[in-house]
């Protein structure tokens, strides 16, 4: 709970919800509960719960005004609610579908120390943000954290000393967020006996010929899991697409830099054509001249989500897009800083885009005509395109 005090009844449906912590039912009886005592934590369950459903299934204009009721509940009551929680572990707290499920620490053992304590006012805390300690996480106390993203450097220790606590943590989704790890840090961490579902880390341009660390990420029996790889800073495209058809479970890929060409980006999506996800982003002036929009969503039939930034797309590209069928099947489109005009106008004219529920253009140098355009469409009169 995150109340001072809780009741037999109470009790009874936070098991229920811990024992299927990733179903809605259990929390939406318990919703229901307190709604009818006038608890207003009720509420906000029942909110929350309706505003991750509305995000995933990209229904932006519902899932905004459901976070402002989330908002206004938490501004109202939210000091209250965790103040239980904070009188044990005194750090940031954040809800999720209506409870405490993430924590701020500097490090894991904070919360290893309290966590018996801890759990009676936040039964369902499991994802941490953590600046160092990424070994505390395999201590038997913190099994149910199945969430960690690291914010500084991880050291070599850590992660052999996690893999040797494998059999007892929960771990599936791990970030490592900061830079300056070793070659052997970085090969101990995608080789993780863990069954990851998401991983997120920087290769910082290594050579593949020098260190194949994608290869052995790709070769690690537990990577077979992997949903969601986020990849920044890889020495080449290239080295991403040669590793994907070993990965056919995963969904979702988000790769930033990578010097791509045309040619990479077109072999990557043709290399993982299962793809519901495909995030593209170059922070470092690539101008891949000829990347075909239509040819990279037609190589991917299950693709939804689409976002290529910075990546020097020009209205032809677009516009060949717009009047391709392959649109059809895109639920959000996000070409931001890139070369478009009237290439974003024909997307927002086409017939084709009537799946679309975001499509975002920021950062093109759009005309005022352009501007105009845009706002006198089909999408931007569904608040499905916004022109700044």
């Amino acid at each position: 709970m995150v109340t001072g005090s809780t009741s037999s009844s109470d009790e009874a449906l936070i098991a229920d919800i811990v024992a299927e912590p990733d179903d809605d039912r259990p929390r939406l009886v318990y919703a229901d509960f307190l709604q009818q005592r006038g608890d207003p934590r009720g509420e906000l369950i029942a909110i929350q719960c309706a505003l991750e459903l509305a995000r995933a299934a990209d229904e932006d204009a519902k899932a905004a005004k459901l976070s402002s009721a989330s908002r206004k509940l938490l501004d109202a009551h939210e000091l209250l609610w965790v103040a239980p929680a904070r009188s044990i572990l005194p750090r940031a707290m954040r809800f999720r579908r209506g409870f405490i499920e993430h924590a701020a620490l500097d490090h894991p053992d904070e919360l290893v120390k309290v966590m018996p304590r801890l759990r009676r006012h936040a039964p369902l805390l499991r994802a941490v943000d953590i600046q160092r300690g990424l070994a505390a996480i395999g201590d038997p106390a913190l099994a149910a954290i199945d969430e960690v993203v690291a914010h500084k450097l991880i050291e070599l220790g850590d992660v052999h000393a996690l893999a040797l606590a494998a059999e007892h943590s929960s771990l599936r989704q791990l970030t490592s967020a900061g830079t300056g790890l070793t070659d052997a840090t970085l090969v101990a961490l995608v080789e993780l006996p863990l069954r990851l579902a998401k991983l997120e880390l920087s290769l910082e341009r290594r050579p593949t010929r020098r260190m194949p660390i994608l290869e052995r990420l790709a070769a690690a029996p537990a990577r077979q899991h992997l949903r969601v790889l986020r990849i920044r800073n890889p020495a080449s495209l290239d080295d991403v697409a040669a590793i994907l058809p070993a990965l056919p479970r995963l969904e979702t890929l988000v790769v930033t830099n990578g010097a791509p060409t045309a040619t990479s980006v077109q072999a990557l999506a043709e290399a993982a054509p299962q793809l519901i996800g495909l995030e593209l982003e170059s922070r470092e002036g690539n101008d891949p001249h000829g990347v075909d929009l239509r040819s990279l969503v037609g190589a991917m039939p299950k693709l939804r989500h689409l976002r290529i930034e910075n990546l020097g797309i020009t209205d032809a590209q677009a516009s060949r897009l717009a009047s391709s069928r392959v649109l059809e099947q895109l639920v959000r489109l996000d070409l931001s800083d890139n070369q478009l005009g009237r290439g974003a106008v024909a997307i927002c004219e086409s017939g084709r885009a009537g799946g679309l529920r975001r499509f975002k253009v920021s950062g093109n140098p759009l005309t005022d005509a352009d501007k105009q355009a845009i706002r006198a469409s089909p999408l931007a009169a569904s608040r499905r395109v916004s022109v700044r």
